[in-house]
């Protein structure tokens, strides 16, 4: 299996998960005062919902994201079997790094790189790079400007921008991964 330095999560053969159990060694505070009919529902409901095993306990990569709206839309996003990269690094000359340890290995010190952006999530193939704004950096006149620069000098180079903003995540997280299923379909044609 495929780890990561920086998963955040679980991972097996670094920290114990067990991928079996038997339901007659999991301690659960018991309802006393319930009848034992809603006992045991209460407990049969409790096993399924946290004690059902993991179908694919792989690690993911979710260094750098920041916010919880980018959590809750990377959760969403997989769920939904799409795994974007995050936080990956746009440069002017056109070159994208997925992380910090692939831009430090591939840069030429005689080089001269300038940022643009660090897209939260990115899918190189359709060349989409998605972005989390919050109300409280994003939506100042000076920031929507500073967005609008991003965004035309994402184009430029063939990248589309799409921006959720973060109480759209918030409210209609389901709706926001169908946009981003919207826009990948726009982008593979």
């Amino acid at each position: 299996m495929e780890t990561y330095t920086d998963s955040i999560g679980f991972a097996i053969g670094l920290y114990f998960l067990a991928n079996k159990h038997d339901k007659r060694d999991i301690a659960l505070t018991d309802i006393t005062s319930a009848d034992s009919r809603t006992r045991r529902k209460y407990r049969d409901y409790r096993i399924k919902r946290y004690y059902t095993p993991f179908s694919k306990p792989e690690p993911r990569r979710i260094w750098g994201a920041d916010s919880p709206i980018e959590l809750f839309l990377i959760h969403a996003l997989a769920h939904s079997g799409l795994l974007p990269e995050i936080q990956t690094s746009i440069f002017k000359d056109g070159s994208v790094y997925a992380n910090f340890y692939d831009m430090v290995s591939s840069f030429n010190v005689e080089e001269e790189h300038h940022l643009i952006t660090a897209a939260d999530l990115y899918f190189e193939h359709e060349k989409l790079a998605i972005f989390c704004d919050s109300r409280q950096y994003h939506s100042s006149d000076e920031a929507k400007i500073k967005d609008e620069k991003i965004s035309a000098k994402l184009a430029e180079l063939g990248i589309t921008t799409l921006r959720i903003q973060g109480v759209d995540i918030v409210h209609d997280l389901t709706g926001c991964v169908e946009q981003v299923k919207n826009q990948l379909s726009c982008q593979a044609v």
